[in-house]
């Protein structure tokens, strides 16, 4: 399969609460391959290129974490959490404020 990027490597610890070696093997085989996809989604819903780069990232490491959470399609898990995590992006742009000069109001 023909990838954009090269794949990451994921340093994993032991522990609680924290993901095992056998948790990111299951990650790599089941989740990443699906990572051209979801930057293909993430780029049709934000319009922008950086954009998507910074929610499939987002939307990868909230998979990563929820990786048990996963029943039935993986594809389409990752693409829900893709498009929860675009509404995310949208709602914190939504409030930006613009970086230009303020309109003066003089008469």
């Amino acid at each position: 399969m023909f990838s954009r990027w090269p794949l990451p490597r994921f340093g994993f610890r032991h522990g609680r609460g924290e993901a095992t070696a056998e948790h990111g093997a299951r990650f790599r085989a089941t989740i990443l391959p699906h990572l051209d996809a979801a930057y293909t989604y993430a780029r049709y819903l934000a319009r922008d290129t950086v954009a998507a780069e910074d929610i499939v990232q987002e939307a990868f490491v909230r998979a990563l974490r929820a990786m048990d959470s996963c029943r039935g399609s993986e594809k389409a898990w990752l693409m829900t959490i893709v498009r929860h995590c675009y509404h995310d992006w949208l709602r914190a742009c939504r409030f930006d404020i613009p970086s230009g000069p303020a309109p003066d109001d003089d008469y």
